[in-house]
């Protein structure tokens, strides 16, 4: 799999397809070889929308950002937890 900004990407729609994707590449924080920067672009994207219940939990990277995405889904029925994940590489 590759990430869908590169012009040779594989369109998946299948979840059963999950199992191709490099986790372990992704799973690192090294990204030195080619091949593990190209698993760890590729993306899962969701085509037209998604619905907001799905989100189980939302990863932010300051106290900041964590009380405004807090204040953005105050007034919704499904409030995942907001986590600041400041190991997180995005």
């Amino acid at each position: 799999m590759s990430n869908a900004g590169s012009s040779y990407f594989e369109d998946y729609s299948d979840l059963a397809r999950l199992d191709e994707i490099d986790w372990d590449a992704i799973h690192t924080n090294w990204w030195s070889s080619p091949d593990v920067r190209e698993s760890k672009q590729a993306e899962f994207l969701a085509e037209h929308s998604l619905p907001w219940s799905s989100i189980s939990r939302v990863g932010v990277q300051s106290h900041g950002i964590r009380n405004r995405a807090l204040e953005a889904i105050r007034a919704s029925t499904h409030r995942p937890p907001v986590e600041i994940e400041q190991n997180w590489y995005y």
